[in-house]
């Protein structure tokens, strides 16, 4: 759906005669008697990276960080470019949680992966103002032991392993976990 918005500025006096010119510009550019009846749209593209959408990801501890934190979080931010066209997400995106020799760790939810992630809808009046959409997963109650690594899932760039400081260990009569925290427009 498209809107016309009107928006003037003007001195206080005049402000009934304009406000009456605005209503009838209004009327005139979009007749209510003439909408079409709906139909399904065709499905948004697939957001590409560097075309339609700028994407970043972090991984990140909550405080307090030493010597472990107590959850870890991993977050990707797409912005829309100035291309102004709206977009899905496919994915996945995700992360794995793995050990030294690489293999998976006992995380309930491990790996995680979203897919699809959301719809980026089109950018706003100015590239400065684009519009966004955030992921972040979070990892908790890691009582496990060795190093550990992470895995990206996903744009931009998955494959490699990265050393990472787990989660503290809160509660070993519970599992540790790997959810999604939010997904944010």
């Amino acid at each position: 759906m498209r809107a016309l918005r009107v928006a003037f500025q003007v001195d206080p006096a005049a402000l009934a005669q304009v406000a009456g010119l605005a209503e009838g510009l209004l009327r005139s550019a979009r007749p209510i008697t003439n909408a079409v009846a709906g139909r399904p749209h065709a499905p948004r593209p697939d957001c590409l990276q560097g075309r339609s959408v700028d994407a970043r990801r972090l991984a990140h501890s909550s405080f307090p960080v030493a010597p472990r934190p107590l959850v870890d979080k991993f977050t990707w931010t797409f912005l829309g470019t100035a291309s102004m066209v709206p977009c899905t997400i496919r994915g996945p995106l995700g992360v794995e949680l793995v050990d030294g020799s690489r293999r998976r760790l006992q995380v309930q939810g491990n790996p995680l992966a979203v897919a699809p992630v959301g719809d980026l809808p089109e950018s706003r009046r100015w590239p400065r103002e684009a519009s966004s959409l955030e992921l972040t997963l979070k990892w908790v109650n890691w009582c496990g032991q060795g190093p550990v690594r992470l895995r990206w899932i996903g744009e931009p760039g998955s494959g490699g392993t990265a050393p990472i400081r787990p989660p503290r260990c809160t509660d070993a009569s519970k599992p540790s976990r790997l959810s999604v925290e939010r997904i944010r427009r």
